[in-house]
């Protein structure tokens, strides 16, 4: 019963909303910038592994971050959103590092707005793929050495921590915050 209230609650504030859905919700984008996000996923795939301080810093708050969701009792005081802007910053830079004028071309007449809003969502594709990745990479590790979560979350604690004064410490340099 609560649930069938519940879920008539939730249809009925969508039905009174005060922010317009857009219709249609979903748009296609065009074929040339359809092809450049595929082009550059397909590019991160050959430059990720590359030993650059903008990598480490793009990389390296998705990895933190995947610690934080899997070890949840840890003793630090994480400021996630700070880290988030410095890896989606590093990430924009190496993005476009990678464009020539071949994948220049497909923005066309896009203003200035357009393309930064487009190269922040390829950032935010790349973020989300590193920090899954991330959570995989803890959760193989984890059962390859045979530890219960909490075992595991202990063992890596120390280097987690000082990843996070390193990173934070990045943070406040490249952002002055």
């Amino acid at each position: 019963m609560l649930i069938l209230l519940i879920s008539s609650h939730v249809l009925h504030a969508q039905e009174d909303s005060s922010f317009p859905i857009p219709d249609p919700l979903f748009e296609a984008e065009s074929p040339g910038l359809a092809a450049l996000r595929a082009w550059s996923m397909d590019k991160w795939m050959a430059v990720r592994k590359t030993n650059h301080p903008l990598y480490h810093n793009a990389l390296g708050p998705a990895r933190f971050r995947s610690y934080v969701y899997f070890c949840r009792r840890h003793e630090l005081n994480v400021n996630m959103p700070i880290l988030n802007e410095m890896a989606l910053k590093n990430l924009s830079e190496i993005i476009v590092a990678h464009f020539e004028e071949t994948e220049w071309s497909k923005f066309g007449a896009m203003d200035k707005a357009d393309v930064r809003r487009f190269i922040g969502d390829l950032g935010q594709d790349i973020y989300a793929f590193e920090y899954a990745t991330a959570i995989a990479e803890r959760r193989e590790a984890k059962d390859r050495l045979e530890m219960t979560t909490q075992a595991y979350c202990a063992s890596i604690a120390k280097e987690n921590q000082d990843n996070y004064i390193a990173l934070r410490a990045t943070a406040k340099r490249q952002l002055g915050r």
